[in-house]
């Protein structure tokens, strides 16, 4: 089927990440993608479509952007998602945080400041309503 995304559960290397930049580079990846999740990582995909490869946490209600591999390599992307996972778990804007984190590591800041800087954005930004809550609060004033 080629509207589907190709998946494949593995132990995510550095020769994934390798893999997915050449598919990209060279055009070639077929159908709608190929979504590598690690089973290291809970809920860390590499996703690679023709013009990109990304990183994304799926967690149970939502799937988060964690950054592009461009940005983020192996083990930056697996601190980032258990980072993510726990700030959804505590109600902070994890989203937030995560392009946070990505805009400044994108721009040359140091690893442990871009990681402290997605910390606060994520505490200080609210966190996105949930259905419940909007159906609840709904949009009118």
């Amino acid at each position: 089927m080629k509207s589907a995304y190709v998946r494949e559960r593995v132990r995510l290397t550095a020769d994934h990440v390798r893999k997915a930049k050449a598919l990209v580079a060279s055009g070639k990846v077929e159908g709608r993608g190929i979504d590598w999740a690690d089973d290291r990582c809970q809920g860390l995909v590499l996703r690679v479509q023709r013009t990109s490869a990304t990183w994304y946490l799926k967690l149970r209600t939502t799937t988060l952007r964690i950054a592009s591999v461009d940005v983020l390599d192996l083990d930056a992307a697996r601190d980032q998602a258990d980072q993510a996972r726990l700030q959804a778990k505590r109600g902070e804007n994890a989203r937030a945080g995560l392009a946070t984190y990505e805009a400044e590591v994108a721009t040359g800041t140091p690893d442990d400041i871009a990681w402290m800087a997605g910390v606060i954005e994520a505490q200080d930004s609210p966190a996105p309503l949930s259905d419940a809550d909007r159906r609840l609060r709904g949009p009118w004033l």
